[in-house]
């Protein structure tokens, strides 16, 4: 069963917009065509998508579920368009990246602008978890994550592995070790990332296989505040090796355990990995 274009894009215009007269004027079309639209679509389904209150036009529950496929949709086509028009030019267009380690993604992010300096490009920043939900909803291209996407719409391909460290003041006792053990560490408070940020989840686990309980000083947000702590003597701490920015007043040391390593994924939504810009991106970053 296929459903009306038209009658889906009248419906959408309206149910963003919140009003029958302004999504008329948006798609230039008469308000009585843009009713009879929806009207037809809501008799040919029997079913109710909008509902008139006081002067406001919203969406039912059904027409919400509705709303949420016909973005996509839209969106997908859209996309289509521009894949046809620029077929063999990978030098327009926007690319949107999403990424939960600015450590990551920065040096694949400047080499794709050297490249191509004319392709508008945006970074959106958060959690593993909130990157992926953004790639769901279509408000990124591309995402550079530390989890492996579990959902079948998406490929997931493992770029690049790193471990846990431990970041010292220069003067520190254990600063000028090779690496470190959970066994040097008993003695040494910690300045751990919160619990649900992947740096934290892989360091518990290890923790918990070699036995190791930690003596936590200080829990922290993000790799910068840690390093910060660090610098105000609250104690030892523990971040992704790759994640040291390099600061001559800290050194930062691997962490030798077990179990303490973590991939960095480059996960793209299946439908979307045909794009020519995606796939110069994808090009750069699988090197």
């Amino acid at each position: 069963m296929t459903i009306n274009l038209a009658q889906l894009k009248a419906f959408t215009s309206v149910a963003t917009i919140g009003s029958f007269t302004q999504a008329a004027a948006s798609l230039n079309v008469s308000q009585s065509n843009l009713s009879m639209q929806v009207g037809t679509l809501e008799t040919h389904y029997n079913v109710k998508l909008l509902e008139r209150k006081r002067g406001e036009v919203k969406p039912t529950p059904i027409g919400h579920e509705l709303l949420e496929i016909a973005k996509q949709l839209f969106l997908l086509q859209d996309e289509a368009a521009t894949l046809i028009a620029n077929a063999n030019q990978f030098d327009k267009g926007t690319l949107r990246i999403g990424s939960d380690s600015p450590v990551t993604v920065f040096p694949h992010l400047n080499t794709f602008k050297q490249e191509y300096p004319t392709v508008t490009t945006s970074l959106y920043l958060g959690s593993a978890e909130e990157v992926l939900k953004a790639l769901k909803t279509y408000q990124v291209d591309v995402a550079i994550v530390s989890n492996k996407a579990s959902e079948h719409m998406f490929d997931s391909i493992s770029i690049k592995q790193s471990g846990l460290a431990c970041v010292f003041l220069n003067d520190h006792i254990l600063s000028k070790k090779k690496c470190v053990s959970f066994k040097e560490l008993k003695n040494h408070p910690l300045i751990m990332r919160m619990e649900g940020s992947q740096t934290r989840a892989v360091f518990d686990a290890a923790s918990k296989l070699a036995d190791f309980t930690p003596s936590v000083s200080l829990e922290v947000s993000s790799r910068e505040g840690v390093l910060e702590a660090v610098l105000h003597q609250i104690g030892v701490g523990v971040i992704w090796e790759q994640e040291f920015n390099n600061d001559p007043r800290l050194k930062v040391v691997p962490l030798d355990v077990e179990g303490g390593m973590l991939s960095a994924y480059l996960v793209i939504a299946k439908d979307r990995e045909r794009r020519g810009i995606l796939r110069a991106f994808m090009n750069i970053v699988n090197g």
